[in-house]
C-alpha cells in the first residue's frame, strides 16, 4: 500500500525495538517503522510492500504499519493513501484554503491548518459566525 505525507521527510514508529535482557540472554525486538522521504515542497511517500521487502517484515507486520497509518490522528490531514483520488489527494496536500484555528500543544501556539472552505473547519466553526470575536455575547 503507497502512502503519502505532506512533510517531506517524516517517521512513524509503530512499535520500538526493544532490548530485553532474560536469565542473562539478550533478545532484541526489532521495531517497526514507516519512513517518509521527499523533495522540498513535495511531499514525501511510502511504499509499506517495498518497506516490507527490504525490512524483512512478515505479513502481520506489514499489515500492522499499514492499519496505524490507516488509524493515525494525521491520515486525511497530513497522510493519504496514494490509491484515493489523486485530484482529492492533491487538493487536500496543498489545499487553497486552511483553518485558522490555533491550540495551544504546551506552551507552544500550533495552527489546525485542516483544509477548509471558509475560515474554519467543521470541527472549528464558530458558535455565534454572525457575531465578530471581539464584541461579548451574553445569553
Amino acid at each position: 500500500m503507497k502512502f503519502r505525507s505532506r512533510n517531506r521527510k517524516i517517521t512513524y514508529t509503530v512499535r520500538q525495538a526493544h532490548k530485553i535482557t532474560e536469565n542473562g540472554e539478550v533478545r532484541v525486538t526489532r521495531g517497526l517503522r514507516a519512513e517518509f522521504n521527499g523533495m522540498p515542497g513535495q511531499g514525501s511517500t511510502f511504499d509499506s510492500e517495498t518497506a516490507a521487502r527490504k525490512l524483512n517484515w512478515s505479513d502481520e507486520e506489514r499489515k500492522k504499519v499499514e492499519n496505524y497509518l490507516i488509524a493515525h490522528a494525521d491520515y486525511g490531514r497530513r497522510l493519504f493513501r496514494l490509491e484515493d483520488d489523486s485530484a482529492i489527494v492533491d487538493e487536500l496536500l496543498h489545499p487553497k484554503n486552511t483553518c485558522k484555528a490555533v491550540y495551544l500543544q504546551g506552551e507552544e501556539t500550533m495552527p489546525c491548518n485542516r483544509p477548509c472552505e471558509g475560515d474554519f473547519c467543521p470541527e472549528h466553526e464558530p458558535i455565534f459566525p454572525d457575531v465578530p470575536a471581539e464584541e461579548e455575547v451574553s445569553v
